[in-house]
């Protein structure tokens, strides 16, 4: 799950394979907006949309070692996902 302080989040961060509800999808979302204006990552272009359906809303965050998170919303069934990028 998420971190719960805005600190270096590159020891913390484990992927999520599916959000429960879309209010669950909007927490985590607030809270990954809220790291961003902290200047805990940044906002980077999507390069590669998820699984090829540029539909999906996608956005990816990088993390100040580098590392690249894509967050992709979910959509009915599909249940959306905060997953590294491979690099």
């Amino acid at each position: 799950m998420a971190p719960s302080s805005l600190g270096p989040p590159e020891s913390d961060w484990e992927e999520l394979h599916g959000f429960r509800s879309l209010s669950e999808f909007r927490r985590f979302e607030q809270w990954i907006i809220e790291a961003k204006e902290a200047g805990a990552l940044k906002e980077v272009p999507v390069e590669r949309h998820y699984s090829g359906i540029a539909e999906f809303a996608e956005r990816w965050f990088e993390e100040p070692s580098g590392q690249v998170w894509r967050l992709v919303g979910p959509d009915a069934p599909f249940q959306g996902v905060f997953i590294k990028v491979s690099t």
